[in-house]
């Protein structure tokens, strides 16, 4: 049984895609599980995912939306702790092998996240702090839900979390366009402390 659920979420990011997946190969953690979800890409990616080894793949026959996707994800996901990657976003080598180490030594804790940078097109730093109008998010380690209150602190590629995290708090809801993870690191928050780490592990690409 996998440690670790990959929820690589999949739509029409055929150029990023493969870096992408490369970046969890290339993990020093090998207790997990890929599972690699595309919500109705028509751009090849698809085509690419059915040839690649070591994936549960799944293909919703519509467009869902990111939420919903990750629910079919965690409804299908064997591992203790849930990681998602979006398909365009990178991590380093030791980005997993960090969070199980913080989240194995405190149960209190129910999801972490890392630091990193914000990348190009083409996989470069991009030298900008806030290309998008805000820095890449630091936090405390601790009680979480003051700070995500006021805004959300956490980008979603770089957060691992409990599956009884999940369990207890429910899944994702897609009625939060565009701010469900926000909604959801919340609701962990509302019962769980927070963690982070501050090593620059998660590459949020701006494209």
């Amino acid at each position: 049984m996998p440690r670790v659920s990959i929820l690589l979420t999949c739509y029409n990011h055929m150029p990023y895609l493969p870096a992408c997946l490369e970046s969890v190969r290339a993990q020093t953690f090998s207790g997990y599980e890929i599972l690699a979800l595309d919500d109705g890409s028509t751009d090849g990616t698809r085509e690419w995912l059915a040839g690649q080894a070591g994936l549960r793949t799944i293909f919703n026959e519509k467009n869902l939306g990111t939420y919903a996707t990750l629910n079919v994800g965690l409804a299908a996901a064997q591992g203790e702790f849930i990681a998602v990657l979006n398909d365009d976003d990178l991590w380093a080598p030791t980005k997993l092998e960090r969070q199980i180490e913080v989240l194995d030594g405190d149960p209190r804790v129910g999801m972490v996240h890392t630091g990193g940078w914000f990348i190009d097109g083409q996989g470069e730093r991009i030298t900008d702090p806030e290309p998008l109008g805000f820095p890449f998010p630091r936090t405390k380690t601790g009680d979480l839900l003051p700070t995500l209150i006021d805004h959300n602190q956490m980008i979603t590629s770089s957060v691992m979390a409990r599956r009884a995290a999940f369990d207890e708090c429910g899944p994702f809801d897609p009625e939060f366009y565009g701010c469900g993870d926000w909604q959801m690191w919340l609701r962990i928050a509302e019962k769980y402390d927070g963690a982070y780490v501050d090593e620059p592990l998660t590459f949020y690409r701006v494209h």
